[in-house]
């Protein structure tokens, strides 16, 4: 597999593909049609058939169809288990976050989401593990001294990267949450798709999105980086009983002081706790439905009269 369609020569064998998945064809190559922007063959099939094929249509040159024939296969193993938009979307933020491209990439053909490793021990630093687990574990194949990994080795390293690096993930979920709680309040202005478009996206069709496809992805995010390891049950406890013995604790702090005359202080810290307390309504920028207009309560708004005189 050295050489491109674009150097075939009239009089040699190539293999024909009519699609990725077709089976290989001996075609021999009659002329060339070449320009700036195409490149076709005029080719003759085994059966005497003659066709004007588009270039990319040839492969490889027919001595080396065995060991084509066998990287093909390999690429329709790795591409039998798929991902779906919301894992694609995810590895593909993971990876772009965390992941230097000269140490490992996603590529996405002929398969997608598919991970080309270049720097083995780098990458198995990062994740802690041997990569070579994942190639155990998972399909996977040498080519020309990179490890290629199938989809699902993708969203396992993913998620393993996730737990070992949360906090560059979990603050661009906050950051993405706050900006969509923006929009599907007050809308924005995105690019025009065509020319009747001005770009403006309501905030109903905002939430929409974000209903779709922004909050599954985020979520997902959320599991990888361990949110839901435990319960939501068993967290919502720890919290409230930290909270509670942080409260009596800090109460004994006040009391020590007001005994020692600090009463102005005291009284001070405790508005302060008070007004500046955290709760579920404050620490989560949740994007929330936009109001219809009828169900926005009217408000009646009274206007002095006039008087005559």
């Amino acid at each position: 597999m050295t050489k491109s369609f674009r150097d075939a020569a009239p009089g040699e064998y190539w293999v024909y593909r009519l699609r990725e998945e077709s089976p290989s064809e001996r075609v021999l190559i009659k002329d060339l049609k070449v320009t700036k922007t195409k490149f076709r063959a005029i080719v003759t099939f085994d059966e005497g058939r003659k066709e004007n094929i588009p270039g990319s249509r040839l492969k490889v040159l027919w001595d080396e169809v065995q060991q084509y024939d066998e990287l093909m296969d390999k690429w329709a193993k790795l591409a039998e288990h798929t991902l779906d938009e919301i894992e694609s979307c995810c590895v593909d933020q993971v990876f772009d976050m965390m992941v230097p491209l000269e140490v490992a990439d996603l590529i996405y053909r002929p398969v997608d989401n598919i991970l080309y490793v270049h720097d083995s021990e780098t990458f198995s630093e990062m994740l802690g593990v041997d990569i070579g687990d994942y190639a155990r574990n998972c399909r996977s194949f040498e080519l020309d001294d990179t490890l290629v990994l199938s989809p699902h080795a993708a969203v396992v390293i993913a998620e393993r990267l996730c737990r070992v690096n949360p906090t560059p993930v979990l603050e661009k979920v906050m950051e993405d949450e706050t900006e969509a709680r923006h929009k599907s309040k007050h809308g924005y202005q995105g690019s025009p798709i065509s020319e009747d478009d001005t770009g403006w996206r309501s905030s109903e069709w905002a939430y929409q999105m974000y209903r779709e496809y922004t909050r599954p992805r985020h979520e997902l995010l959320r599991q990888w980086c361990g949110h839901r390891a435990i319960s939501n049950h068993e967290r919502l406890n720890a919290f409230e009983a930290e909270c509670h013995r942080l409260g009596v604790l800090l109460e004994d702090a006040l009391e020590e002081l007001m005994q020692l005359g600090g009463q102005h202080a005291v009284e001070t810290f405790r508005q302060q706790l008070e007004e500046e307390r955290i709760t579920p309504y404050n620490i989560r920028a949740v994007p929330e439905r936009p109001l219809d207009p009828s169900e926005i309560p009217i408000q009646t708004v009274y206007k002095p009269r006039r008087r005559w005189w």
